[in-house]
């Protein structure tokens, strides 16, 4: 299966050089840099920010494309998909503002990455460790205008929304994309 990392927390970390500098990159290259002091490699919550404010500019960018092609105005993400545990599937919908970063949703991950699947669509996956049980989540993000949301609920409200209604979004919508241009649509 065809997919491309465009984001890992495994590229959150940093340490400091054998000369003092500091070093940002992946845990790994980190690793295996010798001129990396090994006991100063850590996970660094500035560099995954950095990270993580990339991942929301694409994303404010797709938004623009989106409300220009369709003369709406996104009011809404949803993240919709499926989190494992225990060999059991459970449905996952969450709705959230428009200006809100989807990665700040999932808090205390074990390993997080954005990747772009084998039919360019932007895929969010993450294990996330919850009193002892590990989760591991698969979720794509869907733009929502009022518009969508009245086919969907009938009443464009954005409030009570039901299972049904996340999984007619994840139905009859088309998950933000990634195009070859690098512009999520």
């Amino acid at each position: 299966m065809f997919q491309k990392v465009l984001l890992s927390s495994d590229e959150g970390y940093s340490a400091e050089l054998k000369n003092g500098e500091p070093i940002e990159g992946t845990e790994i290259d980190l690793h295996n840099n010798p001129r990396v002091i090994k006991n100063t490699i850590s996970f660094d919550n500035l560099a995954w920010k950095r990270l993580k404010e990339q991942f929301s500019c694409h994303i404010r960018r797709a938004i623009t494309i989106y409300e220009n092609r369709y003369k709406v105005l996104v009011s809404k993400i949803a993240m919709i998909g499926s989190i494992y545990s225990d060999n059991n599937e459970y449905f996952y919908g969450k709705m959230f503002p428009r200006n809100f970063n989807p990665l700040d949703i999932i808090k205390e991950f074990e390993f997080l990455e954005v990747i772009i699947n084998q039919d360019d669509e932007i895929e969010i996956h993450f294990e996330q460790l919850v009193e002892g049980a590990l989760y591991k989540g698969e979720l794509k993000l869907y733009l929502i205008s009022r518009t969508k949301l009245s086919r969907i609920t009938g009443d464009g409200k954005f409030t009570n929304i039901s299972k049904a209604d996340y999984s007619l979004i994840a139905r009859d919508s088309v998950p933000v994309k990634y195009t070859k241009e690098k512009t999520f649509i």
